[in-house]
């Protein structure tokens, strides 16, 4: 055996500044402690809640052996060869008894696998092609949870310009370290997609319905729920290997009803091997004692039970950690009481863009709240052998968290780290008074004339902007557009990192479409100025959208079908240095107002983070 080599996706050159500030959450360390009495553990390096080390072993030149480990319970493992090839041969790596590879090496270098294997003994069989030269060096055998993406099909978010989300981007910084592919109702995958990856060991399942037009169970409903399942993609199609129920809820009067359903699908399909999950979401499957017996149905069928964590941003890291410790460690201490952790699977969110989002304050470093998130997860004892983590979903998130989100992955997930992923400070304090919650402090105003520029309430403005939970954005900072020049607004920039790249967020729309109660598609004339600074201009990271306000979201007069629009502006930036300056105004140009005069604007939202590299 040998130390393992410095984690991948680690070190300089990645735009990840990192710390380790002490556990996550209370005593977190202790998770990693083996469990007291268990024998399967025995022999296993344990690197966190989520990720143990099950092999570690330089194979010898020559050598021929089988390398046996252990694994402690049913979990996916991640395989990870070294080999060194010379000329047109190959090295190749077989488990168990398949004759089928599943590693084979071509060229020297390294390669990762995933599969799902039983609890027990387990064996790997290096091998060689019989011309040329070519034999694997080294193998790493890791036990790690279900590293889930929701959802194959979601290739746009509600800012449009962030997409396309399509295989070939997802192929770069996601799918190497997701085991789970998750197709949304019936979104039918590519059949070379959804083939290059059950090839590679990898799971895929899609969601499907539940029952929710009664209020009480009907005569018949289990036949309706058994059709409905026995209907669904995950269930039909050739390649897929089960159904994730979206979603069942609070004091739901369906439990009984889908206990009976999921259980004649059993007997009568056995689900050929497929597997029968639910989203839960609140607290009625985890307390009501009928929802709780379907839940060890479930787990004792070898499904999952995908709990709903959807936490917030607040302003300050203080109530942020408060709310992860009462809304995500201490709910994971009653559930384990129902089912045991390794049929848990932790749903977060990855709702970074409107019209759902839970980066919801500009003070806010989301990147960091994300991490704070999965550090939990990987520290604290409650979330000891979670059995998997997913991110609610990517059709609300922007591409930067996306690919967030595969390196979380691999940094907790795969590589078994507790420090933080990210040292960036949680709270933002690039730009002052973000949200003109102080009124003007911070920041420099030339009105136009006299009460051109003031700032403003109108409560609800942050729900119909998209933000999430207890109402921020109701503050904000109103415009009139005159004719003669523009009203403008300027703040330094400070704390930046010379070379750095940075995003910059800001929301606008119009006032009197918001007092009428009507709005239209429409992009407000505005101009952003940034000094200082090198801007990256190109169609991800240089652009003004109009998006309408949530389907789901009613507010005084805008519901679903009548909905108020919001102009989202983004842009991306090089620091120069460790200061710059921003400058806004409702004229499009120096010259030219670009939008009628008398127009009344609001702003708020200017966000101010640093971006993925």
């Amino acid at each position: 055996k040998r130390k393992p080599k410095a984690d991948a996706g680690k070190g300089g050159g990645d735009g990840i500044h990192r710390r380790d500030d002490g556990p996550a959450s209370g005593d977190g360390q202790r998770g990693l402690k083996l469990p007291s009495g268990s024998e399967a553990f025995k022999g296993v390096r344990i690197l966190n809640n989520l990720c143990w080390e099950l092999l570690d072993q330089v194979v010898e030149d020559g050598e021929t052996e089988p390398l046996a480990f252990g694994v402690p319970m049913d979990r996916w493992v991640m395989i990870r060869t070294e080999a060194e090839v010379v000329l047109d041969s190959e090295a190749r790596l077989t488990i168990d008894g398949d004759p089928w590879p599943a590693v084979v090496h071509r060229k020297s270098g390294t390669l990762e696998t995933m599969r799902f294997l039983k609890a027990g003994r387990h064996h790997l069989h290096p091998g060689r092609s019989s011309y040329g030269r070519a034999r694997i060096t080294h193998v790493t055998v890791r036990a790690v949870p279900a590293l889930q993406y929701a959802y194959y099909g979601s290739t746009y978010s509600a800012i449009s310009p962030f997409g396309p989300y399509d295989w070939d981007f997802l192929s770069q910084e996601v799918l190497p370290n997701v085991n789970v592919m998750i197709s949304h109702g019936d979104c039918i995958p590519h059949p070379v997609e959804i083939a290059s990856w059950k090839a590679s060991g990898r799971s895929w399942i899609s969601t499907g319905r539940a029952i929710w037009d009664a209020k009480t169970a009907q005569p018949g409903d289990v036949e309706r729920a058994y059709e409905l399942w026995s209907a669904a993609q995950g269930n039909t199609h050739p390649l897929m290997d089960g159904i994730l129920i979206d979603e069942i809820g609070d004091v739901n009067p369906f439990y009984d009803v889908f206990s009976q359903a999921a259980e004649r699908l059993y007997q009568t399909q056995g689900l050929q091997g497929r597997t029968f999950s639910i989203y839960a979401y609140r607290d009625g499957v985890r307390t009501d004692p009928v929802g709780q017996q379907f839940a060890r149905f479930i787990a004792n069928h070898g499904g999952y039970v995908a709990v709903e964590w959807y936490l917030h941003e607040y302003p300050d890291r203080e109530a942020t950690q408060k709310q992860i410790d009462e809304g995500l460690v201490a709910k994971m201490r009653e559930w384990i009481k129902v089912i045991p952790a390794d049929r848990l699977v932790a749903v977060l969110t990855c709702a970074t863009q409107p019209t759902q989002n839970t980066n919801r304050c500009p003070q806010a470093n989301c990147k960091v709240f994300m991490d704070m998130q999965m550090r939990a997860l990987a520290t604290d004892p409650a979330f000891f052998s979670l059995g998997g983590i997913q991110q609610y979903h990517t059709g609300y998130s922007d591409e930067e968290t996306i690919r967030w989100i595969g390196r979380l992955y691999r940094h907790y997930g795969l590589e078994g780290n507790t420090e933080p992923l990210s040292d960036d400070p949680y709270e933002l304090r690039h730009v002052q008074n973000p949200d003109f919650e102080e009124g003007t402090r911070g920041w420099t105003t030339k009105p136009a004339k006299s009460h051109s520029v003031e700032v403003r309430q109108y409560k609800g403005y942050g729900v119909l902007q998209g933000r999430w939970g207890i109402p921020f954005g109701d503050t904000f900072l109103w415009m009139k557009r005159c004719a003669a020049k523009p009203n403008e607004i300027s703040q330094r920039i400070a704390g930046l990192t010379p070379g750095r790249l940075y995003s910059l967020k800001m929301l606008t729309s119009d006032y009197r479409d918001l007092l009428q109660g009507k709005s239209d598609k429409k992009q407000n004339a505005v101009s952003i100025l940034l000094t200082g600074v090198e801007l990256i201009e190109g169609p991800k990271t240089y652009f003004q959208f109009t998006y309408p306000h949530s389907y789901g979201a009613k507010w005084d007069k805008f519901d679903p079908q009548h909905q108020y629009w919001v102009n989202y502006h983004y842009r991306v930036f090089r620091a120069k240095g460790k200061t710059a300056w921003l400058t806004v105004s409702d004229w499009r140009s120096d010259s030219k107002p670009g939008g009628p005069v008398g127009q009344e604007l609001m702003l708020n939202f200017v966000e101010i983070q640093p971006y993925l590299e």
